[in-house]
């Protein structure tokens, strides 16, 4: 069987969910505002010029990870991605975004991750689940503060 590791996190943003939506669907902005991103190469768009299949490149503190992900786009309401193919065994996500209060967004992030062989032995480490949450914290607090920039500009 399988051994996933999930997560879910979620944050108020003080800005509306188009802007949200929009700073996310931006996915060639990522190493501007997503600290862990390092290149982003988009391979094939959808009919409304959105990236479609997209690779990824990460920078950990334990390694480089690269993934190549499909993305589907519900505008302003939720983007979600599904890998193809890359260093991970599987890994899916998405974010959703709900009217929030004052005008704001109520902003969750799902993430799963099937590490396969390669990333395996370092999800076993006791302090992995903390780490994996200190990871979705820091992309909701980086999602955050771009989309607040770009709302208040």
């Amino acid at each position: 069987m399988a051994d996933w590791i999930r997560g879910e996190r979620s944050a108020t943003i003080a800005a509306p969910p188009a802007t949200c939506f929009a700073v996310l669907a931006d996915v060639e902005a990522y190493p501007e505002w997503q600290s862990m991103v390092g290149e982003i190469r988009v391979h094939d768009r959808d009919e409304h010029s959105r990236p479609q299949v997209v690779e990824t490149v990460a920078i950990t503190q334990v390694r480089t990870v690269r993934y190549v992900m499909r993305y589907a786009f519900e505008p302003p309401r939720r983007i979600a991605w599904r890998q193809l193919e890359g260093d991970l065994r599987d890994l899916e996500g998405e974010y959703t975004f709900a009217d929030g209060p004052q005008g704001g967004t109520h902003a969750t992030y799902r993430l799963g991750i099937l590490p396969g062989r390669r990333l395996g032995l370092l999800t076993r480490a006791p302090l992995f689940p903390q780490v994996a949450g200190w990871f979705m914290h820091q992309a909701l607090d980086e999602l955050r503060a771009r989309c607040e920039a770009v709302g208040a500009r």
